[in-house]
């Protein structure tokens, strides 16, 4: 049977991707925890220009998406990374990292963890 005159056409999504890969920003395998149920955590983290965050590292793979502005990776012996608006990247795991917005705008992050019920995203590292 045909449609109705009246019935909007169908029309398909479109769809970006953001990041394929099996290797993390520093090219690591990437693992994931095998502890405890599987939890996924969203959020996102703002930073103020010259913000720098406390040195971190992740216990669980944590994918990164940059919202707005920019932000620089400090991985120390590792070097610098800087990535920007539209730009993605997943953390290494148990590599210590700082994140800095080195630049003139505020710097938006979406994060996603994929982690393990009881394990911590992130632990924070001495300086």
């Amino acid at each position: 049977s045909a449609k109705p005159e009246s019935e909007p056409a169908t029309l398909e999504p479109s769809e970006t991707l953001l990041f394929d890969s099996s290797e993390d920003a520093l090219q690591n395998k990437i693992a994931y925890p095998t502890a405890g149920d599987a939890r996924v955590t969203a959020s996102v983290l703002t930073l103020e220009p010259g913000q720098r965050g406390n040195v971190l590292q992740h216990e669980t793979p944590m994918f990164g998406y940059v919202l707005e502005g920019e932000v620089t990776l400090n991985y120390g012996r590792n070097g610098f990374k800087t990535f920007r608006a539209g730009e993605s990247m997943l953390q290494p795991m148990k590599r210590p990292f700082r994140t800095i917005n080195e630049g003139d705008d505020t710097a938006k992050i979406l994060l996603v963890s994929m982690g393990a019920e009881g394990a911590p995203r992130a632990q924070v590292v001495e300086e």
